[in-house]
């Protein structure tokens, strides 16, 4: 059954309209009213329950857009027209025909066919227009008006006759079932629209969709629990008051989405990501999503255990986390990226630190195996006997303390992914050998068993050592050498990197922030300056280090950048901090070369010091280039170095260093 409204100022359509609706089981409440008086009167009938609305044109016209209900108008259709206007002939041979916008068309051959002498179109789009094209018919002398009520009203009061033209039964079936037919469409819609908001709110991700001026036009329950506006109050919010630091304002602008933005709204950490809906013209919205981060990582560690398959074996990094900016580190990124490609074995070589295993996990989420298991294990930090049964598993009974029914190795594991070797140097030359028959066969056998087992694995090694040099001292295999040594990249460490500095900054104090729940923080110039200086030998470890007691420094304190680079200056001063470190002794030890050079670097890091760190001011104040003054600055690396005449070795491009060489005379 359908409720069908009727706004018309034609009592007799009303009334039939009701009639033939009724028969086909529907109920159609009318209101008979003139046009300036029909907005109130479908306001009535929408709280009557009407789903949809049929008015005369003129009145239609005028209700368009204005209410959330589909609205058809009626016309009188060509034989509706016809019988008028053969009434008409018998009352007078000049006639006019009121029709809406000269709907139907034709009907001066219409009246033609009954003989009328003239028919006279009177074409309106209100009633003022209308009266005024009524007038001028008249004042033409038509002898008889048809039209509908106000054509009527108009020709009593200058006392023509008028014709009413009414509306067949036809005509009346097809508009009823040309607002059916709307009604079952908006009925579908309003079902759809239901079933979203259900599903939506069925989901704990908040959802929240925009218009293009950041207004909130829907809003899923948990997102309105996420930013602290209820449910019915949310609606119309400008959602960058909420959340300022999101960068809607951008995301319209610009068209691009921002993803993974983690931010915090009403005192809740989220992961919000804001994609704009595309339109012809621009971007009209925008969809956000947003994460609790808790949620998030409850989520990650379930699954983590829970994964038979994988169990916990995830690469979490990917190339584009690697700081790249220098051209030593863009070129390795580079290489990875083409080597992701292949399945051959990869050897990274670097000093500890770097960021091996980082690398490692970019390539293989890189790879087509990015979707299976990432195996990592420390070579170097298992005894053989342990390693050997991680490595390729064991069976039940293999030796004491195995677990009941054997366990599967770690290459079994890998299966169809990738297992990362790191510090494969520690490899005692027995498990070297079983290690050599996994990589040639691609068959492993588990300890005390009698069974291959067939695996698919891409294996990534990893070394601070030189593999070579080993291979000369007769404590690394020459022919698993070979195997491993297939691709080769080789990690440049921090104290060549100056370009990734500030980027590297940047993530670890904002992965501290977060992890700690600080507010962002960045490094001053100064700070900056400080740290640059550094020769760093733990490399990227040893400056997360830093910054980690950074963050919680200034948490936990107020403290000044001088003394917050006081306090790091003196960690880094410490002999503790590695052989990079420039420790400063009271007993000198060593060769006198070592004992000169030793005390060489303290006076360059305090003149440093004295320079805030600025290294060409050190270097002007001590009267050498700047390339001498970083060398020296890390000469105790090289073991065996000349400390006195360093500072010309290998620079054959640096005049400076030419001049200086030549003013100290010959090297001792």
């Amino acid at each position: 059954m359908f409720r069908i409204g009727c706004v018309a100022n034609n009592h007799p359509l009303c009334a039939r309209l009701r009639e033939v609706a009724a028969r086909a089981g529907d109920a159609v409440e009318a209101r008979v009213t003139a046009l300036e008086d029909a907005v109130p009167a479908v306001r009535a009938l929408l709280d009557a329950g009407v789903e949809g609305l049929i008015a005369t044109p003129a009145t239609a016209g005028l209700l368009a857009g204005r209410f959330d209900v589909p609205v058809v108008a009626i016309y009188p259709s060509t034989l509706d027209v016809l019988r008028a206007l053969k009434l008409a002939a018998e009352l007078g041979a000049r006639v006019s025909v009121s029709l809406y916008r000269g709907h139907p068309e034709g009907v001066e051959e219409l009246g033609h066919t009954v003989g009328l002498k003239e028919v006279r179109p009177v074409s309106y789009v209100d009633d003022q227009d209308l009266r005024h094209g009524l007038g001028e018919a008249i004042a033409a002398g038509v002898e008889v008006l048809v039209g509908g009520a106000t054509t009527q009203a108009v020709a009593e009061r200058v006392g023509r006759r008028a014709i009413m033209i009414g509306y067949g039964e036809e005509g009346l079936e097809a508009t009823l079932e040309a607002i059916r037919s709307l009604v079952r469409l908006r009925r579908a819609e309003r079902q759809k629209a239901e079933t979203l908001h259900a599903v939506l709110d069925l989901s704990q991700e908040g959802v929240v969709v925009v218009d293009d001026h950041g207004a909130i036009v829907l809003a899923n329950a948990a997102a309105a629990a996420i930013l602290g506006v209820p449910r019915e109050a949310i609606l119309g919010r400008h959602l960058a008051a909420l959340m300022p630091d999101l960068g809607l304002g951008d995301v319209l602008r610009s068209g691009r989405p921002e993803v993974d933005r983690i931010s915090t709204v009403n005192g809740i950490r989220v992961v919000a990501s804001c994609l704009p809906i595309p339109g012809a013209a621009g971007t009209p919205g925008a969809a956000i999503s947003l994460k609790e981060l808790a949620r998030i990582q409850s989520i990650e560690d379930r699954v983590r255990k829970e994964t038979a398959g994988h169990r916990g074996f995830v690469a979490r990094f990917t190339l584009d986390d690697i700081a790249a900016r220098s051209a030593p580190m863009r070129t390795v990124v580079t290489k990875a990226r083409r080597y992701a490609e292949t399945d051959s074995t990869v050897l990274i070589r670097g000093e500890s630190g770097t960021g091996k295993e980082l690398l490692a996990q970019g390539i293989h989420r890189a790879s087509p195996r990015r979707d299976q298991p990432f195996v990592a294990v420390n070579c170097q930090a298992l005894p053989d006997s342990l390693l050997e049964s991680e490595l390729f598993g064991y069976e039940e009974g293999a030796f004491t303390g195995a677990r009941r029914g054997g366990k599967p190795g770690l290459f079994e594991m890998a299966h169809r992914g990738t297992i990362f070797l790191d510090e494969v140097a520690g490899i005692s030359l027995g498990v070297q050998a079983r290690l050599l028959r996994v990589l040639q066969t691609h068959e492993a056998m588990r300890v005390g068993g009698d069974r291959i087992v067939s695996v698919d694995v891409r294996v990534i090694a990893a070394s601070n050592q030189s593999l070579a040099e080993l291979v000369r001292a007769r404590q690394f295999r020459i022919d698993l050498f070979y195997r491993l040594n297939v691709l080769l990249l080789e990690l440049p460490p921090l104290r060549e990197r100056q370009e990734d500095f500030p980027e590297l900054v940047a993530r670890l104090l904002g992965r501290f922030t977060t992890r700690y729940g600080r507010p962002r923080t960045e490094l001053s110039p100064r700070l900056m300056r400080g740290l640059m200086a550094y020769a760093w030998p733990g490399n990227v470890r040893q400056l997360e280090n830093i910054l980690e007691r950074y963050v919680l420094l200034r948490a936990s304190q107020p403290m000044s950048d001088e003394a917050v680079l006081a306090e790091l200056h003196k960690e880094l001063m410490d002999k503790s901090a590695g052989p990079g470190a420039p420790a400063i002794t009271s007993e000198p030890a060593g060769t006198l070369g070592r004992q000169l050079a030793q005390l060489e670097r303290q006076i360059i890091f305090r003149t440093l010091e004295a320079a805030g760190f600025d290294r060409r001011a050190a270097a002007r104040h001590l009267g050498i280039s700047v390339r001498t003054f970083w060398r020296k600055l890390n000469l105790d690396r090289e073991e065996g170095g000349d400390p006195g005449g360093g500072g010309d070795r290998g620079d054959r491009g640096d005049h400076g260093d030419r001049d200086e060489g030549r003013r100290r005379g010959p090297r001792a």
